[in-house]
């Protein structure tokens, strides 16, 4: 079992990204996500791929519209790329998952991840009196 699928059966609350809306595979991972989620519940965010300012904006917009969005599906490398900028962007820790990537995908994500890492490490400080 990898580990995204590990961090998917946490998932309480999952936007999966359609890019390309009418797509049937694309609507049957989403549907499958929806499907193998188990006590969660997950939402279908269709956006345009041809237009990635919109994109961006439309998972900002959703992820400060409900922060209890845990995980983040995207379907598409360049879709989960932009879903890491529209995590940071909104302050919402949500897991990425994406069954494609590209060495822009990766990189984008090892920093994510040092943010994150730094982020923990000075919060865990202990607070001098």
């Amino acid at each position: 079992m990898g580990p995204s699928v590990r961090a998917a059966e946490d998932a309480r609350r999952t936007l999966c990204i359609n890019h390309e809306q009418g797509n049937v595979s694309l609507e049957a991972r989403c549907a499958g996500v929806a499907q193998g989620l188990s006590g969660g519940n997950s939402e279908v965010l269709n956006v345009n791929s041809q237009d990635m300012t919109s994109v961006e904006a439309s998972i900002t917009a959703k992820l400060q519209q409900d922060p209890t969005i845990d995980h983040v599906v995207a379907l598409d490398a360049a879709i989960a790329l932009t879903a890491v900028q529209s995590e940071e962007t909104a302050g919402n820790d949500a897991t990425i998952v994406t069954c494609d990537t590209n060495a822009d995908l990766v990189e984008a994500i090892q920093r994510a991840m040092s943010k994150r890492r730094r982020r923990h490490t000075l919060s865990a400080r202990p607070r001098a009196q």
